[in-house]
């Protein structure tokens, strides 16, 4: 985090959360993503395989300010510019930009009825066509084909390897590390437990396949520590599935409002907070 201001920002969420809980709030409390910076938005496929540019990270998301999201996004668009080495000046008018398109945004959906609101989309053919000049855009258009080659093959191909001619995960200590008996048995019986849980159609796709092998995975700044795992599933005809299980650990204290803590400790699991708020 000592590489820069704004990876010092990224990795440190709690302690703007403590500087806003402090300050001035609005008091218009609503479901937000806790951790909204510029770095957590990104591309990604829906469950019908379109391409999304949206928040891709919720391990914060909770009841709280609303505005508390925008100030974290439009400080991180201030830090990552002059990280960059754009004009202090540019970056203002930038930030001042990205507030304003913000408020336009809301006063516009509010002019529609709440299932148009609700049916809002993100995918990047409908982001485009609302961008003056960007279908035109070459950066966008290599920003888009780069995210399509990020998929499941390209998981597949970075992270494994065949070894008399099975498929198994790399080992690359620190990063990926084998497990002991003890945890690979939970992790499996972990993984059954959750197909019974799935949609109906969802478990049909998972029954396809069968666990071949299971690695300790560190991922991400804020969740650096925390136990994530990988799960190479196989199936028939040679094909591939990698799932990431990833530990859910609480909202950081100083986010959530005194309020609301009744609400989050009667919650079944953090994991199914995070879920929900997508």
């Amino acid at each position: 985090m000592g590489a820069s201001q704004a990876a010092f920002f990224r990795g440190t969420a709690e302690l703007m959360a403590y500087d806003l809980q402090q300050g001035e709030k609005s008091g218009i409390n609503l479901l937000i993503d806790g951790d909204a910076h510029l770095q957590n938005f990104g591309f990604y496929a829906s469950p019908e395989r379109n391409l999304l540019f949206d928040l891709n990270d919720f391990d914060e998301a909770q009841i709280n300010s609303f505005e508390f999201d925008i100030k974290r996004l439009l400080t991180s668009v201030y830090l990552l510019g002059d990280q960059q080495g754009f004009d202090a000046n540019k970056l203002d008018e930038l930030v001042q930009t990205d507030a304003s398109i913000y408020r336009k945004t809301l006063r516009d959906l509010f002019k529609v009825g709440a299932l148009d609101r609700f049916y809002q989309s993100t995918e990047v053919n409908h982001l485009v066509q609302a961008i003056p000049g960007a279908e035109d855009s070459a950066l966008l258009s290599k920003f888009v084909k780069k995210a399509t080659k990020r998929n499941n093959d390209s998981v597949i191909k970075k992270y494994t390897t065949t070894i008399d001619g099975n498929m198994r995960f790399k080992d690359d200590p620190p990063s990926s590390v084998r497990l002991d008996k003890t945890t690979y048995q939970a992790i499996f019986d972990g993984f059954t437990q959750y197909r019974k849980s799935t949609r109906p159609d969802i478990l049909v796709l998972l029954s396809e396949y069968r666990i071949t092998d299971i690695i300790h995975h560190s991922v991400g700044i804020g969740s650096f520590g925390t136990n994530c795992y990988l799960v190479l599933l196989s199936g028939l005809g040679g094909s591939h599935l990698v799932l990431q299980v990833k530990e859910a650990l609480p909202p950081r204290p100083e986010l959530i409002p005194n309020t609301e803590r009744i609400t989050l400790q009667q919650e079944v699991s953090q994991g199914q907070r995070i879920i929900a708020s997508q």
